[in-house]
Protein backbone atom coordinates (compact mmCIF):
# COMPACT_ATOMS: atom_id res chain seq x y z
CA UNK A 1 0.00 0.00 0.00
CA UNK A 2 1.25 3.46 -0.86
CA UNK A 3 1.02 6.07 1.89
CA UNK A 4 1.65 9.80 1.63
CA UNK A 5 4.07 11.27 4.18
CA UNK A 6 3.05 14.88 3.52
CA UNK A 7 1.70 15.66 6.99
CA UNK A 8 4.73 14.16 8.71
CA UNK A 9 7.16 16.11 6.52
CA UNK A 10 5.17 19.35 6.63
CA UNK A 11 4.93 19.35 10.42
CA UNK A 12 8.72 18.98 10.68
CA UNK A 13 8.98 22.09 8.49
CA UNK A 14 6.59 24.14 10.66
CA UNK A 15 3.44 23.68 8.56
CA UNK A 16 0.73 22.72 11.04
CA UNK A 17 -2.46 22.23 9.01
CA UNK A 18 -3.96 21.91 5.51
CA UNK A 19 -4.55 25.67 5.31
CA UNK A 20 -0.86 26.41 5.82
CA UNK A 21 -0.02 23.70 3.28
CA UNK A 22 -2.37 25.42 0.81
CA UNK A 23 -0.60 28.75 1.38
CA UNK A 24 2.84 27.16 0.92
CA UNK A 25 2.00 25.21 -2.24
CA UNK A 26 -0.69 27.23 -4.03
CA UNK A 27 -2.83 24.08 -4.27
CA UNK A 28 -6.51 24.34 -3.37
CA UNK A 29 -7.70 23.63 0.16
CA UNK A 30 -9.66 20.48 -0.73
CA UNK A 31 -6.54 18.91 -2.26
CA UNK A 32 -4.40 19.91 0.71
CA UNK A 33 -6.94 18.49 3.14
CA UNK A 34 -6.92 15.13 1.33
CA UNK A 35 -3.12 15.08 1.09
CA UNK A 36 -2.76 16.08 4.75
CA UNK A 37 -4.91 13.14 5.80
CA UNK A 38 -3.37 10.71 3.26
CA UNK A 39 -6.76 10.24 1.58
CA UNK A 40 -6.38 11.19 -2.09
CA UNK A 41 -7.48 8.79 -4.81
CA UNK A 42 -4.87 10.22 -7.11
CA UNK A 43 -2.18 12.88 -7.11
CA UNK A 44 -1.04 14.69 -10.22
CA UNK A 45 2.48 15.50 -11.32
CA UNK A 46 1.90 19.25 -10.89
CA UNK A 47 0.76 18.71 -7.29
CA UNK A 48 3.78 16.50 -6.58
CA UNK A 49 6.03 19.20 -8.02
CA UNK A 50 4.46 21.93 -5.88
CA UNK A 51 4.66 19.79 -2.74
CA UNK A 52 8.29 18.95 -3.40
CA UNK A 53 9.21 22.58 -3.98
CA UNK A 54 7.35 23.86 -0.90
CA UNK A 55 8.59 21.10 1.41
CA UNK A 56 12.09 20.95 -0.15
CA UNK A 57 11.96 17.18 -0.66
CA UNK A 58 12.09 14.73 -3.56
CA UNK A 59 9.06 12.77 -4.78
CA UNK A 60 10.60 9.65 -3.25
CA UNK A 61 10.41 11.25 0.19
CA UNK A 62 6.69 12.03 -0.17
CA UNK A 63 5.68 8.38 -0.55
CA UNK A 64 6.05 5.26 1.53
CA UNK A 65 5.30 1.77 0.24
CA UNK A 66 4.38 -1.25 2.29
CA UNK A 67 3.33 -4.38 0.40
CA UNK A 68 -0.21 -5.57 1.10
CA UNK A 69 0.07 -9.23 2.19
CA UNK A 70 -3.49 -9.94 1.04
CA UNK A 71 -3.05 -8.59 -2.49
CA UNK A 72 -3.36 -11.07 -5.31
CA UNK A 73 -2.77 -10.28 -8.97
CA UNK A 74 -5.74 -10.61 -11.30
CA UNK A 75 -5.60 -13.65 -13.54
CA UNK A 76 -5.36 -12.79 -17.24
CA UNK A 77 -8.26 -13.94 -19.41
Amino acid sequence: MVRLRIREIAEKKGIQNPYQLMKATGLNYAQCHLYWNSEPRQIGVEAINRLCMALKVTPRQLFEFEPDPEWEPHAEK
